[in-house]
């Protein structure tokens, strides 16, 4: 991972790259590859990378230490900028997506955002000592679930 910027065309990705990602999803979560088959093909590249991040940011949730997840969280919330055009992008495989998937459709950052802060959210339970079952903590993992849905 590094963060120098990309100067590649991100207006189309080719085949083989989509691809990659379609065969990670279904590698890692066959459930949610299988949902995206009954998207169109555009709506369909969006959802695996969606998918895909989702994954990215769970990993978050079974680091050793909380704080250690919450570096993750604030580093997939600048690049989520940067997908926005508000900096140069890293070069990462996945923000390359997520830039390309999201070129056209600038509403879709708001909810990735929202996303990104219902981890941070639950983080903050993990690092407060609030990680418990049940109760409202469980009803914050539910509710980001949902929201991805």
């Amino acid at each position: 991972m590094s963060d120098t910027s990309n100067k590649a065309n991100l207006a189309s990705a080719p085949l083989a790259e989509v691809e990659e990602f379609d065969d990670r999803l279904k590698r890692t979560d066959e459930d949610r590859w299988l949902a995206t088959r009954y998207a169109l093909p555009d709506g369909r590249e969006r959802l695996v990378a969606f998918y895909l991040l989702n994954q990215e940011l769970q990993r978050t949730l079974h680091t050793k230490e909380p704080m250690l997840g919450k570096i993750r969280v604030q580093w997939w919330r600048e690049t989520i900028e940067q997908v926005a055009g508000k900096a140069p992008l890293r070069r990462h495989d996945l923000a390359e997506e997520l830039a390309r998937v999201t070129k056209d459709r600038p509403d879709l950052i708001a909810p990735i955002n929202e996303l990104i802060d219902r981890f941070d959210d639950i983080l903050d339970d993990h690092l407060h000592g609030g990680h418990t079952a049940g109760g409202e903590h469980e009803a914050r993992h539910l509710a980001t679930e949902g929201s991805l849905a």
